[in-house]
């Protein structure tokens, strides 16, 4: 094949010689620019000693196009049949290579799976809060993927995390030990005034692989510009996930059936802990669309953060006096035992010392209440709680008044 975007240039089937048995390395793959074409080659081996006469190769879907002719292959011969993906629209598609043969004079027939993803060219626009760990990602391939290249402009950066440690620091002190930018990632941005990333490319394929390393954070990008609720863009790994967490405090935690995040989001990143090492794709449903959406910064503390687009997506109602977000979330899940529910507590909030770090309002429809607690960065001036401090609940009525009853605890680790 053309090897341009290097995804399983070929497969091979095996023809064994009085044997109907057939062995395919790998279905076919395709990425193809809209307005351009894809070539792959089938590669077909006849290992065995008698001659196999392929009779037809034929396509389900006409946007796979392949020249049906009869050919024949000798023992020990390979032979090479280029399959060509020229998608219409921004649709992935899908379809099977039916391949007839006679070997020798009795028929047999096979299936190779096609796979078809459509590029397109984006230019990413990401607004970004002043004074606010932002957690951002790519979800287009720009020519040059060295951090400086793709962060080096954005107005009023001071800083670049990564969750390996590694950081891009703006000159004059020019650090860079990122490197260049893994697409699959994401990466925590903080600017000392308002200011946006814009970043130009080629829409990130759907057959692009993600690992989520069990134990620590792992900060993961989305880059499929459809919404997708979360429970389906993360399916195929619901069972080794213990949260995800959003720069602006939405949580998804499978086990506990709490799900304030909603939709992933093409351009945000998502800090994620799994029980186990995993490498999956995505499962964005619909793929793909023409232009990109209009992404706005990080929700400010005066609106709700719940997105709607499930029945299953709780809403967190507004809560006046609420900390200040950070980008630096940590969830508190608050379970009130009968006798608390009993004193009709309506706030629950969450101090380091005499500092508010998190304020909620509790649920009457759910049993379980998550409150944000908001970290600080002393070293960049942000207000929020101290890694390791005791952090302490407390109650309140409806009358506002604090109610006998607290507990602590102390947070250890940040996203």
């Amino acid at each position: 094949g053309d090897g341009t975007f290097g995804f399983f240039p070929m497969s091979q089937v095996s023809l064994q010689g009085m044997s109907t048995t057939l062995s395919f390395s790998n279905s076919l793959y395709f990425s193809a620019l809209l307005g351009d074409s894809s070539t792959v080659n089938l590669s077909v081996m006849n290992p065995g000693e008698v001659q196999g006469v392929i009779t037809s190769i034929s396509s389900t879907n006409p946007l796979f196009h392949v020249v049906d002719q009869e050919s024949t292959v000798e023992p020990g011969e390979t032979l090479t049949f280029p399959v060509t993906f020229a998608p219409d629209d921004t649709s992935s598609q899908s379809g099977q290579l039916q391949i007839s043969w006679l070997n020798p004079g009795q028929e047999f027939q096979a299936e190779v799976p096609l796979h078809g993803n459509v590029l397109f060219n984006v230019e990413e626009d990401l607004a970004l809060q002043g004074d606010f760990f932002e957690l951002v990602s790519l979800y287009d391939t720009p020519d040059d993927l060295d951090a400086g290249g793709i962060f080096g402009a954005v107005a009023d950066l001071v800083i670049v995390y990564q969750d390996n440690g590694g950081m891009y620091i703006p000159p004059p002190l020019n650090i860079n030990t990122i490197g260049e930018v893994d697409l699959t990632r994401g990466y925590q941005l903080f600017c000392g005034e308002n200011s946006e990333l814009t970043v130009s490319g080629v829409s990130v394929p759907s057959i692009t692989e993600y690992s989520i390393s069990a134990g620590p954070w792992n900060w993961i990008g989305y880059p499929y510009l459809p919404p997708t609720p979360v429970e389906t863009a993360l399916s195929d790994i619901t069972d080794a996930v213990e949260i995800v967490v959003t720069d602006d405090g939405r949580i998804w935690i499978p086990a506990l059936n709490i799900n304030t995040l909603g939709d992933m989001q093409a351009g945000e990143g998502y800090m994620v802990i799994v029980n186990e090492d995993v490498t999956f794709q995505y499962n964005p449903g619909e793929l793909g669309l023409a232009a990109a959406p209009a992404l706005s910064p990080s929700p400010s503390p005066s609106g709700s953060h719940a997105l709607a687009s499930e029945s299953s997506v709780w809403e967190i109602p507004d809560v006046a006096g609420a900390p200040r977000p950070t980008g630096l979330p940590y969830a508190v899940i608050v379970r009130l035992g009968n006798d608390l529910k009993k004193l009709n507590p309506v706030l629950i909030e969450l101090y380091d010392g005499d500092l508010l770090v998190g304020k909620a309002v509790v649920l009457d429809d759910h049993d379980l209440t998550p409150v944000i607690a908001w970290g600080g960065s002393e070293e960049h001036g942000v207000s929020g709680f101290t890694r390791g401090d005791k952090i302490t609940v407390k109650l309140r009525g409806a009358d506002g008044s604090e109610m006998p009853i607290t507990a602590s605890g102390s947070i250890h680790t940040l996203p």
